[in-house]
Parts: C-alpha cells; sequence; structure tokens
C-alpha cells in the first residue's frame, strides 16, 4: 500500500514507482571525510546512552549489515575499534531502567508512584 499523492511522485501509488540508479531502496554507507576515530567514539556514546551493551556493540562492529560500524571497522582495525568502544563505555557507563507501574492507593485513591504493588496484605495473601 501506498500513499495516494499524486503531485509528489506522479502517480497515484508510490511503491509501483520504478527504482531509479540515483535514488537507490537500500541504505549505502561509506566513509567520509573526518575523523573516523572520534565520529566511532560519539556513535558508541550514543548506544550506549540509549540502552545498549558493550557485548551488542562488538557484535554490531562485526556485522556488515550495520555499514557505519562495519566501515569504521575497516579503516581502523578491530583491535582500534574494541579500544574506543571500552573508553566510550568507561565513560558513559551502564544505563539501567526499570519500569514499575503507579498503582492507586488502596485507601486515598490517589497514584502512589513509590508502591509497585499493593502490599500483601491488600493482595489476599
Amino acid at each position: 500500500m501506498g500513499h495516494e499523492h499524486e503531485s509528489e511522485c506522479g502517480s497515484q501509488d508510490c511503491s509501483s514507482r520504478p527504482q531509479e540508479p540515483d535514488h537507490p531502496m537500500m541504505l549505502d554507507g561509506d566513509v567520509v571525510p573526518g575523523d573516523t576515530a572520534l565520529m566511532l567514539r560519539c556513535l558508541f556514546e550514543e548506544f550506549l546512552r540509549n540502552g545498549s551493551t558493550p557485548a551488542e556493540l562488538a557484535a554490531m562492529c562485526a556485522n556488515d549489515e550495520f555499514q557505519a560500524l562495519a566501515a569504521a571497522r575497516h579503516v581502523l582495525g578491530i583491535e582500534r575499534v574494541e579500544s574506543i568502544l571500552r573508553e566510550a563505555a568507561g565513560a558513559v557507563g551502564v544505563q539501567r531502567f526499570v519500569e514499575r507501574e503507579a498503582l492507586p492507593c488502596f485507601e486515598c485513591g490517589e497514584s502512589n508512584q513509590f508502591r509497585s504493588e499493593p502490599p500483601a496484605r491488600e493482595r489476599g495473601v
């Protein structure tokens, strides 16, 4: 199912539009001019802050499907990539999240943000 907006793509259904060489339908990553080590460090820090673990990032670097990380690995070498990952993980640390449902207070009916479940006596235990 494509979007029906004739003015933007010239047809009723964009999904039926043929692929054009200058507009590939696949992401094509490459190394750009700049400090590859610094860019990799920034990528690692962003992923770590969003909850990825160093082990997950190391696996992503070994997988050519993650083009930016794989390109950095080819340019810098695996030892340097692992060193940058260790430095970034040491600086950022490990993000941990705990999700708790705020249950209403059974006495007054207001939300109690500090209780994740009713006490045992209220649960019938």
